[in-house]
């Protein structure tokens, strides 16, 4: 839910309020036909004798080194579904186990969840825990299962009798870890402006501290960046040209614009592509428009306004930034950075789809897109961890391009429903899904795709994600953009090509809910929001909070009882 005291105060005194809608498709780029190959490499530096002291800068898919053929237990196979010969486990081997709990695949899968829903796996001086209050803000720990919803993917391994991926078992560096370098390969290269990564960190947002012992009173260890299992010595990789290139390195050092961690207890890693606005800039930067040469310039400005200056579309250009007085000229510099979920002026989005804005970088004599780059693979390369004992938990590695739509959204529509209980006598009541729609002017046919110049047509199918903001305008000189909804696209869109226009269905994740069938659980003495979470848990969705009335205790239930849920409709359901 989005708060602002700053926004709450300025709509409660202004005389009068500016406003201006925005809609922003964000396209997950990961398609299991385009994929090549996933996997893990072999990564020991602190082994200065071994071949994999370091890591191939070239990918190869024949792997001639060995360096990432069988280095991790976790299932690899793009298949799409999960084959089952009907052996016994009991007479399967360790790794043959370790494939059916956890899966390198389904993190390249759309709709992944954030930290929280974890296997249990015990390793020395580690604590597991199942909450009851605050589940929702806490790691959750279950007991592994090969038919589980929700898998995801762990350094942990053996190999020749040796285990690797646990931080506390390599010498040298404090918590370094071996081979925990998850890849993806792809056979066509995709167009990007974000990555997205998560992983699990085994700690909440609640904390329910001090604790007390034989031994005395103890932190609660499922709280604070402290207690925290994730990397903290890593990078990103591209594979561009066949060559794997350092995108974006991480260390202890390293924190958020607003000095938090890089890594909170969510686990989402964002980074985007464009123009990274230099920070004595950051507070008062806006794009204000793009000219041809420098006469063009007003005479004076608005403190902070930049005009690109290019001759041509293969100039890189200056920026003028009018200073107050007169105009500072700076040369833009476009590359990766950590994203803040938070939507702003600053953010940096596709704007055209089928002409793309670039320039021939001086330093290669290469064409350098403005607004995304070409990929071909994104690889983790994981150092240390911040503690011992602890292995790297990838739940998503997915690079996504998004584009603002607003200036070709022609209308839309939301529909939030609400369930009215008194419908039925049972205490399940009913379950409304909100939908929508959205038609855009498609001028430049970039949802065509027959159009070859378009690099979006061919990955604007289903369940792209469409987000809704309203933009309040100049609260004591800033933007604030509001979320308003978010929703995804029900089907192919349809199109009419006569008047260019693209109509395209929507609805919210409840679509998801819908396609998986829930457990059947009985449990006594248990919060509601806990038998909500446990519900949610079991088909790996998390992406949720639950709001509390302060100093309001919940109700707790002597009695739960989840049924099967059975689809009823195309935006209800009922629990028979």
């Amino acid at each position: 839910m989005f708060e602002d005291k700053d926004l709450q105060a300025f709509l409660e005194t202004a005389d009068t309020v500016r406003n201006k809608s925005a809609v922003i498709a964000e396209i997950n780029m990961n398609r299991a036909t385009n994929i090549k190959h996933i996997g893990n490499y072999r990564y020991r530096p602190t082994q200065p004798t071994s071949i994999y002291s370091s890591l191939p800068t070239s990918f190869d898919i024949n792997d001639a080194g060995n360096f990432y053929t069988g280095a991790t237990d976790a299932d690899v196979l793009i298949d799409g579904t999960f084959e089952n010969d009907n052996t016994p486990t009991t007479f399967l081997t360790k790794k043959e186990k370790t494939q059916t709990l956890y899966s390198l695949e389904s993190c390249f899968e759309r709709f992944r969840p954030r930290s929280g829903i974890n296997k249990a796996v015990y390793f020395e001086n580690g604590k597991l825990h199942y909450p009851n209050m605050f589940m929702a803000d806490r790691p959750r720990y279950y007991m592994p299962d090969k038919k589980d919803k929700f898998k995801y993917w762990t350094s942990y391994r053996t190999e020749s009798g040796q285990e690797y991926g646990i931080s506390s078992k390599v010498s040298g560096v404090q918590n370094s870890i071996e081979d925990a370098c998850p890849f993806i390969v792809y056979k066509d290269q995709v167009p990007t402006n974000r990555v997205v990564i998560k992983m699990q960190t085994h700690t909440g947002t609640q904390d329910l501290g001090p604790f007390s012992s034989s031994t005395g009173s103890f932190t609660d260890p499922f709280y604070g960046e402290v207690n925290q299992k994730v990397p903290s010595r890593w990078k990103i990789q591209f594979l561009k040209e066949g060559n794997w290139q350092d995108i974006i390195s991480f260390d202890p050092s390293k924190r958020r614009k607003d000095g938090s961690a890089i890594i909170k207890s969510d686990g989402y890693v964002e980074i985007a592509y464009g123009f990274i606005v230099p920070s004595e800039w950051i507070d008062t930067f806006v794009f204000a428009e793009v000219y041809s040469s420098d006469t063009l310039l007003p005479e004076q400005s608005v403190t902070g306004y930049a005009y690109l200056i290019k001759e041509n579309e293969n100039d890189i250009g200056k920026y003028h930034i009018w200073n107050g007085t007169d105009y500072t000229i700076i040369t833009p510099k476009y590359g990766w950075y950590v994203q803040d979920e938070t939507v702003d002026r600053l953010t940096n989005f596709l704007t055209d789809a089928t002409s793309p804005n670039q320039f021939i970088n001086s330093l290669n004599n290469k064409v350098q897109y403005r607004e995304f780059e070409y990929i071909s693979g994104i690889r983790i390369v994981v150092d240390t961890m911040t503690s011992k004992d602890s292995t790297f938990d990838l739940i998503e590695m997915s690079p996504r391009l998004v584009m603002n739509l607003s200036d070709k959204v022609i209308s839309y529509s939301i529909n939030k429903s609400a369930s009215d209980l008194g419908l039925s006598g049972l205490p399940v009541g009913q379950l409304v899904a909100s939908n929508g729609s959205v038609s855009i002017f498609d001028h430049d046919q970039a949802f065509n795709d027959n159009n070859s110049s378009s690099i979006i047509a061919k990955y604007v199918d289903s369940h792209v994600q469409f987000k809704f903001y309203e933009i309040i305008i100049n609260v004591k000189g800033w933007d604030y953009w509001v979320p308003m909804k978010t929703l995804y696209s029900d089907s192919f869109p349809k199109t009419d090509i006569e008047n260019k226009r693209i109509s395209i269905t929507l609805r919210d994740m409840y679509w998801y809910l819908e396609s998986i069938t829930a457990p059947e659980i009985l449990m006594t003495e248990v919060s509601v929001s806990s038998a909500v979470s446990l519900l949610l848990d079991s088909i790996g969705f998390s992406n949720y909070t639950f709001r509390r009335v302060a100093n309001e205790k919940e109700m707790i239930m002597p009695f739960f009882l989840a049924f099967l849920i059975i689809p009823l409709g195309e935006s209800q359901m009922k629990k028979k």
